[in-house]
């Protein structure tokens, strides 16, 4: 391996990544690294953030009806769900907000 490359922990992530389909994950399409960095290419997913959707809402006053706060909470837990349940490993994401 290169001085800076990747570990193989690092690429059997990267591995992981590659084969994870759900509805709710962007794919990832491609990777490529250089001496310092690892570049994460994903499908394009059109539409608003989630945050700049709440931040809207919340300026102009409007409340988020619940309906769609729940269905977008059993999306998010469905996805934590499905990534916790991978065989033979599962997935624990450290940086949920």
């Amino acid at each position: 391996d290169r001085v800076g490359a990747p570990s193989d922990h690092v690429r059997s992530e990267l591995e992981l990544l590659r084969n994870l389909e759900h509805p709710h994950f962007s794919r990832l399409v491609e990777s490529f690294e250089d001496f310092n960095s690892v570049y994460l290419i994903a499908e394009l997913v059109e539409g608003t953030e989630l945050v700049s959707f709440l931040e809207d809402r919340h300026r102009a006053g409007r409340a988020i009806p619940e309906l769609w706060v729940a269905r977008v909470g059993w999306q998010t837990l469905d996805a934590l769900r499905f990534c916790h349940e991978l065989r033979p490993h599962s997935i624990v994401h450290g940086d949920l907000r």
